[in-house]
């Protein structure tokens, strides 16, 4: 135990530690896109996905558990190494360029501070992420799902109801909401591109000459997972895709719920304004 702790301390420990937590992350990345690409599928696809991994149960709960772990393990390692750089370099941690006879320039931040702020905007549009899609937190969307409470709508098979594909397309509809998730995805590619070329070098495999192709196939990686997650606000945005038919039928099944809960009788089902007038006699 203590080899291991003094590996885990050292410099070197920490950026494998940070590494391999971010490779394991790009996986759960990718692994996400591929579930979220069913909404070009419709809302029967995306909402059926939703359904089964919501029926997961505990195992759901523990693969969240893992994933805040591996997320902590990233954002407290990265954060240590970018502390130790600052406190042994200094000024320079932030100083790229050249020096000349003449004079210093300062053109950028260094490739490390990129990461950093990258990295830092990833984690709040994240968080912003979670607020929108994970916990259904924000009150200015359509109140007939009720803060998108999932369960408590069944359908014919006796499932509950999880009206995802519904959430995904109320918020992101939003000017400010497209905009924000379009260019989340952009910095997410832009830090894991970055991300993987800086841990291959870090780890030595430059030295054996694969430095070259896996940061290629990282840039790769990354390039299709941003375009990937990018793809979705604008599809939505521009499909201009209409949820009033929908939301009004589940008011009116969700008001026959709550009348039959509070009579305790069962209540026929509401009649909608897609019923078809009578023709006439003559």
């Amino acid at each position: 135990m203590g080899a291991l702790r003094r590996l885990l301390m050292s410099s070197i420990g920490k950026k494998y530690v940070m590494g391999l937590s971010g490779l394991l992350l790009i996986g759960f990345v990718a692994t996400h896109l591929a579930g979220n690409l069913l909404i070009f599928q419709g809302s029967a696809a995306y909402n059926d996905y939703a359904a089964k991994l919501h029926s997961l149960g505990p195992l759901l709960w523990i693969a969240e558990v893992g994933l805040l772990v591996l997320f902590g393990l990233h954002v407290l390692y990265a954060y240590w190494l970018v502390m130790e750089n600052r406190a042994s370099r200094g000024d320079e941690g932030y100083e790229i360029g050249y020096r000349s006879k003449q004079r210093t320039t300062y053109l950028n931040l260094a490739p490390r501070s990129w990461m950093a702020i990258s990295g830092t905007v990833v984690l709040v549009f994240l968080v912003w992420h979670l607020i929108d899609m994970r916990f259904g937190l924000r009150d200015n969307v359509d109140p007939t799902f009720e803060r998108y409470v999932d369960e408590g709508l069944e359908d014919e098979s006796g499932r509950p109801l999880f009206l995802r594909y519904e959430r995904a397309v109320q918020i992101l509809s939003t000017p400010l909401s497209a905009a924000l998730y379009t260019v989340g995805a952009i910095l997410l590619g832009f830090h894991l591109s970055h991300g993987a070329s800086s841990w291959f070098r870090s780890v030595g495999l430059e030295v054996y000459g694969l430095g070259g192709p896996l940061k290629k196939l990282g840039v790769v990686v990354a390039i299709v997972l941003a375009l990937g997650f990018a793809s979705i606000p604008i599809y939505i945005w521009f499909a201009d895709i209409d949820l009033s038919d929908l939301s009004a039928a589940e008011a009116r099944e969700r008001a026959r719920i709550v009348s039959e809960e509070a009579t305790g009788e069962s209540v026929q089902e509401m009649p909608g304004e897609d019923v078809a007038p009578e023709a006439d006699g003559d």
